[in-house]
C-alpha cells in the first residue's frame, strides 16, 4: 500500500488569503439596472402599487434559484449587496472632495 504524501505548509499568510478567496463572491450590475431598480410610477389603482420594477424582479428570481434561497433570504442578500455598493459610493465622493479641498484649499 502507498504511503499518501505529505505536504507541508511554509506560508500560512497566503494559505490563509486563499481560503478566504474562495468565499469570495462579486457581483457586476450595470448602472442602468441600478438607476432603475425601484419604480417611480403608480398604478392608479386600490392598494399598493409595485415597489420594484420588471428587471429588478428578474434579477431577483435569477439569484433565488441560482443560490437556491426563499424570496426573503434573497431579498437580505440583495439589501446587502446594494448596502456595501452605496458605502463605496460614499467613500469615493468622499475622498474626491477631499481631494478637490487640498487643490483649492
Amino acid at each position: 500500500m502507498k504511503k499518501k504524501a505529505k505536504y507541508r505548509l511554509r506560508n500560512w499568510k497566503e494559505y490563509n488569503q486563499s481560503l478566504r478567496e474562495r468565499g469570495s463572491l462579486t457581483f457586476w450590475v450595470s448602472e442602468d439596472l441600478l438607476d432603475n431598480w425601484l419604480t417611480k410610477e403608480t398604478t392608479g389603482q386600490r392598494g399598493a402599487s409595485a415597489q420594484y420594477t420588471e428587471a429588478a424582479i428578474k434579477v431577483m428570481a435569477q439569484l433565488k434559484f441560482v443560490f437556491k434561497q426563499a424570496g426573503r433570504q434573497t431579498m437580505g442578500l440583495l439589501a446587502s449587496l446594494f448596502e456595501q455598493y452605496l458605502r463605496q459610493i460614499r467613500q469615493r465622493k468622499e475622498k474626491s472632495c477631499a481631494d478637490e479641498c487640498c487643490q483649492f484649499g
